[in-house]
């Protein structure tokens, strides 16, 4: 990072053709209130809570975390902020993840949702959406809950959308509140078109388990003791933000 510092002179190549741009020997005091910075922050969280609560249960893995990109194709373009697959018992439950802060206005967070409503209705010719990934949006509160609610409802009347479409598009919500209370498998996620009861995660649709490795888990594979190789750090989320397990 670079800040104004005409006391100091320059010896970094980075400043040259810079007069009053030096090195930063610190991170800027604004970071604390950065919005980007706490989005991120969230999202690194929910993830690490996965791998956490991995490591305590038999046969569960954190296979996959791909961080925020496009998904592109002929008829949609989403950018969820992550993209995870948990291996369980029940099979694989491949996701994207939607991190909101509830800085988005009704609009923008209905023109996101009907990105996705778009790529599901495009994912086959006969909408049979089986092996679409879930969409996980985490919300700060109950409140923003029914706002998200009232946003895809809005998207689903935009775009005309027909009842087989809406009732297997598999969006779920939950609370920061409600994950710090009960833990990232807890049952805490609510099915948005049905408005029916809360699931966990090991009770949204899954695939088969047995097409990936189970065997390099996130969390799990970095820390587990291997003699003849370094061990290496396990994702972490200090202090964690959202639990594991229970409160």
């Amino acid at each position: 990072m670079l800040v104004p510092d005409e006391a100091r002179p320059c010896r970094d190549r980075r400043c040259e053709g810079h007069p009053r741009l030096r090195p930063a020997v610190g991170p800027d005091h604004s970071y604390r209130t950065n919005k980007l910075l706490a989005h991120r922050l969230g999202v690194n969280a929910f993830f690490c809570a996965l791998a956490e609560a991995s490591r305590a249960h038999e046969d569960h893995c954190l296979a996959t975390r791909r961080p925020e990109h496009w998904v592109r194709t002929r008829a949609a373009e989403v950018k969820p902020d992550g993209f995870g697959r948990y291996l369980h018992p029940g099979g694989a439950c491949e996701f994207y993840l939607e991190y909101d802060r509830g800085t988005e206005a009704f609009g923008a967070l209905a023109r996101k949702l009907e990105g996705y409503l778009r790529l599901a209705a495009g994912w086959t010719k006969e909408q049979e959406l089986t092996r679409f990934p879930n969409l996980l949006l985490i919300v700060p509160e109950g409140v923003r809950e029914g706002e998200v609610g009232s946003a895809l409802r809005h998207a689903t009347g935009s775009l005309h959308a027909r009842g087989s479409l809406t009732t297997s598009f598999p969006p779920y919500v939950a609370s920061e509140d409600v994950l710090t209370e009960l833990g990232v498998l807890g049952q805490v996620w609510r099915h948005l078109p049905t408005d029916g009861d809360r699931l966990s995660l090991l009770d949204l649709p899954a695939g088969p388990s047995d097409l990936y490795r189970g065997t390099r888990c996130l969390g799990r594979y970095f820390t587990d003791h291997v003699p003849d190789r370094w061990r290496r750090i396990a994702p972490a989320s200090a202090p964690p933000r959202l639990p594991a397990a229970p409160a």
